[in-house]
C-alpha cells in the first residue's frame, strides 16, 4: 500500500506541475556557471529525471535543441545567423564574464582589454612589453569561430565575430585542452569565462582587467567590463516540457539557485546590457 501511496503522489505531481522526464545539454561553461545545480533543483521540485548526455560546447548545445534530441539546451553565446542556429530560441537566464587567462607562475597581475587584444593579434609578444617579466608570449585560443568563447571574444574584444588571432597561436577545440596547455606553458595567454576558470586556479591564473577581478559582485555591477548573457536553447518558442524548464529557470527560485552557484541572475545584473 505505501509503494502504491507513493507511486500515486508522484503521478499527482507530474499531472499538477506538467513536468516529466526531460534531457538538457550544456556547454561546459554553462553547466558549471549554473545548469547542474538547475538540473537537480528541478528533478527534486517536480520528482522526475533531468539528464545531459555527452559532452560539448554551445554550438553543440544549439544544434542539439534545435534537431529536438534535447528538451533545452544551454550555452554562452547568442543565436546567430547561421544554419546550424536555424529555428533556434535562445532565452537570456544569467550572466557570465570573458576572463585572461595566464600560467599560475607567471608574476603579471592585470591586463587591459587593448592589451589583451594586442597580444591576442600578435602585436605584443613579450610579457615584459606590458608590465611583465620578460618571457616570450604563446596565444593560446579556441578553435571555433561561433564557439561559445570563440565568438564572444571576438565580438567583444575585436567588435568581429571573423576576427583571426595571431598567426603562431595555438588553436584548442575546447576551453578545458586550453587550459592544461597554459598550466605547462610559462608564457601562456588566453581567454575563457570564469564560470569554469574560477574551478581550476591550479591550472590557471586570472588576471584583473585594468585592475579589477572578475568577482560576482564586480560583473553583476558592470565594473567588470566583460561580463555576457547566458542562455537556454528551444526549438522554436519553449513549449512543452522545455518551457517548464525554462519557465523555472527564470522563476524566483530558479533565479536564486543560479545565484547560489555563484553565477550572476537577471536581477543581480538588471542594469546590465546584453
Amino acid at each position: 500500500m505505501k509503494k502504491i501511496t507513493t507511486l500515486l503522489l508522484a503521478v499527482g505531481t507530474l499531472s499538477l506541475f506538467g513536468a516529466s522526464d526531460i534531457q538538457t545539454f550544456g556547454c561546459g561553461i554553462t553547466k558549471s556557471a549554473y545548469l547542474k545545480k538547475l538540473n537537480a533543483a528541478y528533478a527534486k521540485k517536480y520528482n522526475v529525471k533531468v539528464t545531459i548526455p555527452g559532452r560539448g560546447g554551445a554550438s553543440k548545445a544549439i544544434l542539439l535543441a534545435g534537431a529536438g534530441k534535447v528538451a533545452v539546451g544551454s550555452g554562452c553565446r547568442p543565436v546567430i545567423d547561421i544554419a546550424n542556429d536555424k529555428g533556434v530560441v535562445g532565452t537570456h537566464v544569467a550572466w557570465g564574464a570573458l576572463v585572461f587567462l595566464v600560467n599560475p607562475n607567471n608574476p603579471l597581475e592585470t591586463v587591459t582589454v587593448d592589451q589583451a587584444k594586442s597580444i591576442m593579434m600578435g602585436k605584443i609578444t613579450n610579457f615584459k612589453e606590458i608590465g611583465g617579466e620578460d618571457q616570450a608570449i604563446t596565444v593560446y585560443a579556441r578553435k571555433g569561430k561561433t564557439s561559445g568563447v570563440g565568438y564572444a571574444a571576438r565580438d567583444s574584444i575585436f567588435k568581429d565575430p571573423k576576427a583571426s588571432f595571431a598567426k603562431g597561436a595555438e588553436l584548442k577545440g575546447s576551453s578545458g585542452p586550453l587550459r592544461k596547455a597554459i598550466a605547462k606553458d610559462k608564457g601562456g595567454f588566453g581567454i575563457g569565462d570564469i564560470s569554469s576558470a574560477k574551478h581550476n586556479t591550479k591550472l590557471v591564473k586570472i588576471l584583473k582587467l585594468n585592475g579589477v577581478d572578475a568577482s560576482k559582485a564586480n560583473i553583476a555591477s558592470g565594473k567588470y567590463s566583460l561580463y555576457r548573457p547566458f542562455f537556454l536553447y528551444t526549438k522554436g518558442v519553449p513549449a512543452g516540457e522545455a518551457k517548464n524548464f525554462v519557465d523555472y529557470a527564470l522563476s524566483a527560485e530558479g533565479q536564486d539557485v543560479i545565484s547560489k552557484a555563484g553565477t550572476v541572475n537577471l536581477k543581480e545584473g538588471s542594469s546590465l546590457k546584453k
